[in-house]
């Protein structure tokens, strides 16, 4: 089991995953450099997101699990499978996701705002699970 718990994330974002190139996942399997080639909607976080991969042989295969946390005032689009671009302090882009399934699932939970001033905010929890699920690429 190998884990990886990438250092500051300064920059999110996400892209719908239609409109990225296919086979990214076996591409970086391969070692070729991948690309983001469309827009990138970013995303507004409160607080410090985290990022975490555990790598593991499965049923005598690789598997990898990434997870990534964060809080924000803005509304993800939950219509649609979404990939994240995660750029760290150290100048590494990431991606979570790729055009084919297995699409990574997002969960969202909502809380309100007090009374006394505090505002609402939205803590986002990305998973995804595949053979390669943390995907350096070059934004």
């Amino acid at each position: 089991m190998r884990t990886i718990s990438l250092p500051g994330i300064y920059k999110l974002g996400f892209v719908d995953c239609s409109k990225l190139h296919p086979n990214l996942m076996l591409k970086s399997l391969a070692g070729i450099p991948i690309a983001i080639l469309t827009d990138i909607a970013d995303v507004n976080f409160v607080g410090e997101p985290t990022c975490e991969s555990i790598s593991d042989n499965d049923n005598n295969g690789r598997s990898e699990k990434t997870s990534l946390k964060f809080a924000t005032t803005m509304q993800i689009p939950t219509d649609r499978p979404l990939a994240f671009i995660v750029r760290c302090v150290n100048g590494n882009d990431y991606l979570i996701g790729t055009k084919e399934r297995p699409f990574p699932m997002v969960k969202i939970t909502t809380e309100t705002g007090t009374s006394s001033g505090s505002g609402s905010i939205a803590t986002v929890e990305i998973t995804h699970c595949a053979i390669k699920s943390l995907l350096s690429v070059a934004v």
